[in-house]
């Protein structure tokens, strides 16, 4: 017998699913405490999923933000490398909404 397609029942809240991922973030215990409690004012980490090349040639990427916040002009590491944010957009459907900061839990 085969089953029918898979059905999301509840998504918990980033204050709850969070709690889970502090354990696997390499950081100190102040940075894993803040993933922990999704705590928008703790120090800022986010995880990028996937980077992309936009139509007009600049990069983009997928990322939630564990802690802390994150907006245009922010310096950031990714994968070693210094960055700017140039900008901080949530995703809608195929559009893209500008933020003018993304807080712990959002996903831009």
């Amino acid at each position: 017998a085969t089953s029918g397609p898979a059905q999301v029942h509840g998504v918990p809240p980033p204050e709850v699913a969070f709690a889970d991922r502090a354990a696997v973030v390499a950081g100190d215990a102040a940075t894993n405490a803040a993933v922990a409690a999704c705590d928008a004012n703790g120090p800022p980490l986010a995880y990028c999923a996937k980077f992309f090349e936009a139509p007009d040639g600049s990069v983009r990427g997928a990322a939630r933000v564990l802690s802390g916040s994150l907006k245009a002009g922010d310096l950031v590491a990714v994968g070693g490398l210094a960055a700017t944010v140039d900008c901080v957009a949530a995703m809608m459907g195929s559009e893209l909404m500008p933020l003018e900061e993304a807080r712990a839990g959002a996903v831009v």
